[in-house]
């Protein structure tokens, strides 16, 4: 069976038919929003992947979000390492892993 990158968190492998699923939603999120400028994933694709898709997935796929957990969890480690030695400029990366962990953790509870 072929995975593909889910195509708003690339981290998740999905069979072929779960990301054409995927893929169809952006599609008809984008075809919705009739701006020929627009570039990127549309809002609103975004906001029903987070909301709606991820919970289920979290479900069928628990051990790519458990090992997206621990890899995020060693990231954050280091980047505590760097800003205790005084990269201050990293915090804000620091705080963005933190919330996408405690997010993932919340889903696979």
């Amino acid at each position: 069976m072929m995975a593909r990158a889910h195509p708003a968190y690339g981290w998740l492998w999905l069979p072929r038919a779960e990301w054409s699923r995927t893929l169809a939603r952006c599609l008809q999120e984008r075809d919705q929003l009739a701006d020929p400028t627009h570039s990127g994933q549309p809002e609103a694709f975004v906001e029903w992947c987070r909301v709606e898709q991820m919970p289920e997935l979290a479900k069928r796929y628990r051990k790519q979000f458990d090992d997206r957990i621990a890899s995020l969890q060693m990231m954050l480690a280091n980047l505590q390492a760097s800003i205790a030695a005084g990269r201050l400029d990293q915090q804000g990366e620091a705080d963005q892993i933190s919330a996408e962990i405690a997010w993932l953790s919340e889903l696979v509870a």
